[in-house]
């Protein structure tokens, strides 16, 4: 048993939470896995026993015990710490409990992205579809190939849109970015700051193209990034006129998939044509 932080009646609570948390002991028990199911937050962050399930992150369940559960940031109460699965659901990045290190584990392979950490320095996770490329932003964004062990830094990032093979959609104060893997800038678009955190982007697969949805799932923008240009600019025609909920992407096939918030009997996944702004329902 491990000692934490334990509230009790007449106790004062310290004046002001710890900015850095000192690595530990902890259990050697190291979770490996082969498909991550259901991921759930720990709830607890004030209670006294450290074995207890609320005090883990939990995959299908069980206690993920490597993965830090909390940060406190300065000044503030303690907030769930990193713990991003990539969308194939075989690779998560968190931050491990007892060195404070950023890592990247796929099945039982694991990868140090970041040296110690004080958890006003932990960053921002984002991860590709199939985990391989990883940005961690704060001050800035470091962009790293877990294959090759290569990165790139790209200065003045606020907000990674995507990171994938072909490169990384970034904003900035001044507006959205794409960049190829090498940091080489593709395409800038100047946008408002005030409207830049509505914004979701998408890269196809083979790098052609970007796809912009904005004006609260209204507006959907395609871009050529071997011109620069604009090429299409169309307000989808969804069932009940509907607004995008969220992009899922291109299918196999190439095409781009929307989602919309419907309800329970209702169709939520479309194509959308985007060139027109038609769509149809993914059968």
């Amino acid at each position: 048993m491990l000692a934490g932080v334990l509230v009790t009646p007449g106790r004062a609570l310290p004046s002001e939470p710890p900015q850095y948390t000192m690595p530990r002991e902890f259990p050697e028990r190291q979770v490996s896995f082969e498909k991550i199911g259901e991921v759930k937050r720990p709830t607890c962050p004030w209670i006294d026993q450290m074995d207890d399930p609320c005090r883990y992150w939990l995959v299908d369940d069980e206690p993920f015990p490597q993965a830090a559960p909390y940060v406190v940031m300065k000044g503030g109460a303690p907030t769930a710490a990193p713990f991003v699965v990539s969308p194939d659901r075989r690779s998560v990045v968190y931050l491990d409990r007892a060195s404070r290190r950023v890592v990247h584990q796929h099945g039982g392979n694991r990868r140090d992205l970041s040296g110690p950490l004080p958890d006003a320095d932990v960053p921002e996770v984002s991860i590709s579809e199939r985990g391989r490329y990883v940005a961690l932003t704060r001050n800035g964004t470091r962009v790293i190939d877990t294959g090759s062990r290569s990165g790139i830094t790209l200065p003045g990032v606020l907000k990674v849109l995507e990171v994938s093979s072909p490169g990384v959609v970034v904003t900035t104060a001044s507006g959205l970015i794409v960049y190829d893997r090498r940091g080489k800038e593709r395409l800038n678009i100047a946008v408002p700051s005030l409207l830049l955190e509505s914004r979701t982007a998408f890269l196809k697969p083979d790098g052609s193209r970007l796809v912009v949805i904005s004006d609260d799932g209204d507006l959907v923008e395609t871009y050529d990034l071997t011109t620069r240009e604009r090429i299409h600019r169309v307000r989808p025609r969804l069932p009940d006129g509907d607004p995008v909920e969220s992009g899922a992407g291109w299918s196999s096939k190439g095409r781009f998939q929307i989602r919309r918030d419907a309800g329970a009997e209702e169709r939520r996944d479309f194509f959308l044509d985007l060139a027109t702004g038609r769509t149809r329902h993914v059968t």
